[in-house]
């Protein structure tokens, strides 16, 4: 079915993410979510977001992931224009252009209104189009990878990125932008935690990244697998060069993360960790997500990528990823005690958040498989 019959057909949900990657995969689980349930198409708006490009230029929908999206366009933008069944209805005939306002609590608005820039997700709603459009974290946006593969040209890009790391090795992800970190603290404390590692730094701040490959260059191997652009100190989702490059960089500093044998996590100025971090660590946790989104990759990528082997094909393997896998749990820095309670009682709650959407996403499967 075309995009115009869609349109004309169904009711829809258009969702426009902001804010970094972590943000931007909540927000998009949150609407994939909805529109399973609630029998929408969904129309992606990538455009103000941390993802750079369009959606099916990074994903493409399995089977768990419901009906494909539709793909946003200009002549899609149009037809939702035309549209005046709409929730909140202030934005009708300008899907594409509203503004909206971030407050300090956190939520979004319809730019100079009161009017919250989404709808109520906790209940059924008769219009024809709901929009969704708004910041916010968490820690599920890892359930939305578990739908998706990446397409085979990102897969490649991302594959060559990593396949050099291959081995053991330690992973220190420090988020210094608009979250900054203490980095006094970790002068001090690298070193010793990480002598004689092999160590991958990631950072969103060029120089923050190039401070630290040097304080530990006496001491450890350091490596890299992304080419990070200097920003001036701002977020890299908010860079004016965003494109597949900067996804590739993105996408492969966070795997990179999730695939070390130990990963650090600092501690940012708002009192938690990085969404992008705890991205990571979610990933770190089921290897199986991860691999499952290079089911695309070339095969002989694939294959180099994942040495180990599949763990389909064997138990032992499977066995020693799941073991790995339950075992690891990121560290950080003091204060840790609170810290560690906090992050893992977030990595908790995405857990039973994938339990019932592993629930949730065998029942519709089994609803909408033919019968004889």
């Amino acid at each position: 079915m075309n995009a115009s019959s869609v349109i004309h057909d169904q009711d829809l949900l258009y969702c426009r993410p902001y804010g970094g990657l972590n943000d931007t995969l909540v927000q998009m689980e949150k609407c994939r979510n909805y529109a399973h349930d609630h029998g929408r198409a969904l129309i992606y708006d990538t455009s103000y977001s941390g993802l750079a490009v369009a959606f099916e230029e990074c994903f493409v929908p399995l089977p768990s992931f419901g009906p494909k999206p539709v793909a946003w366009t200009e002549g899609v933008k149009g037809q939702l224009d035309l549209i005046q069944d709409v929730c909140p209805a202030e934005v009708a005939g300008r899907i594409g252009s509203f503004r909206i306002d971030k407050r300090p609590s956190g939520k979004s608005f319809i730019h100079q209104t009161e009017i919250p820039s989404y709808f109520d997700h906790g209940r059924a709603h008769s219009e024809k189009l709901l929009v969704h459009a708004t910041f916010g974290g968490g820690a599920i946006g890892f359930i939305f990878l578990s739908h998706v593969a990446l397409t085979r040209q990102l897969a490649d890009a991302v594959a060559a990125r990593l396949i050099p790391l291959s081995g053991s090795y330690d992973a220190v992800h420090i988020r210094d932008t608009d979250m900054s970190t203490d980095l006094e603290l970790l002068d001090v404390s690298l070193p010793d935690l990480l002598r004689d590692r092999r160590v991958l730094i990631a950072s969103d701040n060029i120089q923050t990244r190039n401070r630290y490959s040097n304080r530990l260059s006496g001491c450890s191997e350091v490596v890299s697998v992304s080419e990070i652009p200097e920003n001036e100190g701002k977020p890299l989702h908010k860079s004016e060069d965003r494109d597949l490059n900067y996804l590739v960089d993105l996408l492969s500093d966070l795997f990179a993360l999730a695939r070390a044998e130990r990963l650090f996590i600092t501690l940012t100025d708002m009192g938690r960790p990085s969404g992008y971090g705890m991205l990571a660590e979610m990933l770190r946790r089921h290897p199986r997500i991860l691999e499952n989104l290079f089911c695309l990759a070339s095969p002989d990528l694939k294959a180099a990528l994942f040495r180990d082997g599949n763990p389909a094909d064997d138990p032992e393997i499977a066995i020693r990823i799941t073991e790995r896998a339950k075992a690891a749990r990121a560290e950080f820095w003091a204060p840790q005690t609170e810290l560690s309670k906090q992050f893992e009682g977030k990595c908790a709650r995405a857990e039973a958040a994938l339990a019932l959407d592993n629930e949730r996403t065998q029942r519709l499967l089994a609803e909408s498989a033919p019968r004889d």
